[in-house]
């Protein structure tokens, strides 16, 4: 089952001072206007309430993300579009193609990057760089192909 995640609605018009607040409307109904959660209108109230000495763009404003930065992201772009037209055979890679998994290790051994094959594959994506090629017609027989054959 993929996971689906929605962008997360930034909390200005929730703030105390809205006067969607300050007309006492319930926050059921303010949360189903930001189509948002009652408790993330509660989270925004409080948040509002705590930065009570700071400006009030400072107040409304959002706060900091924990977790990991994305690192790959417009990095290993230039790097890829640099060696994508070379052999990797010429690097020493035994391959005649690359793939992500081998473009991933070359990032990984040549520039010291620890990138993912997912971030390798969004890189080719944005930089339009086509992994597999069409695959070949045939020829349609012409249709004098029983004369040719003796028929």
């Amino acid at each position: 089952m993929a996971h689906r995640s929605y962008p997360r609605r930034a909390p200005p018009t929730a703030c105390p001072s809205h006067p969607v607040v300050r007309h006492g409307r319930e926050l059921d109904a303010i949360a189903l206007r930001l189509l948002v959660s009652r408790q993330s209108v509660y989270n925004w109230f409080e948040r509002f309430q705590e930065r009570d000495s700071l400006p009030l763009a400072t107040r409304l404003a959002d706060a900091e993300r924990s977790g990991r930065a994305r690192t790959a992201h417009g990095i290993i772009d230039p790097l890829i579009d640099a060696v994508i037209d070379t052999d990797p055979r010429e690097l020493g890679y035994r391959s005649t193609v690359w793939t992500a998994e081998l473009l991933r290790a070359y990032l990984s051994e040549e520039h010291q990057i620890m990138g993912s094959s997912k971030s390798v594959s969004f890189a080719i994506a944005r930089l339009q760089i086509r992994w597999k090629r069409p695959r070949h017609r045939l020829a349609l027989r012409p249709e004098t192909w029983r004369q040719a054959k003796g028929g």
